[in-house]
């Protein structure tokens, strides 16, 4: 795993963001993972629609700050999906900072054959 280099300004967006999402999530929150300059992913324990929609009066404040809105994930959601994404979440595991939390990757990984199958459709 290589990680995510980021200039101060951009630990700083994130930090911010962190916060936010601390506030939002409470003692759910598990991470904030950048996996880009601008992109990140906010896990936590559970996600409600409640969570979501306060997110999303928080968000013109983000895109500001120039981030995207967050890809909200719980931990458990993103290993059972790693086969259905095996390129895009295999990109956030190779290049990641873990912002705040918990990291949430312990002994995830991307199966070749997952990996093989959806370059084969992206052919």
């Amino acid at each position: 795993m290589a990680v995510l280099n980021l200039t101060e300004e951009r630990r700083m967006a994130f930090a911010s963001l962190a916060r936010d999402l601390e506030t939002i999530f409470g003692e759910r929150f598990v991470a904030l993972v950048a996996y880009g300059p601008r992109a990140s992913a906010a896990f936590a324990a559970s996600i409600t629609v409640a969570d979501l929609a306060d997110a999303a009066r928080r968000a013109d404040a983000w895109r500001a700050a120039n981030l995207a809105v967050p890809l909200f994930v719980t931990p458990d959601e993103f290993g059972r999906s790693l086969d259905a994404f095996p390129v895009e979440y295999g990109a956030i595991l190779r290049s990641h900072r873990v912002i705040a939390g918990t990291p949430p990757f312990e002994g995830a990984s991307v199966a070749d054959g997952d990996l093989r199958r959806a370059l084969e459709v992206l052919a």
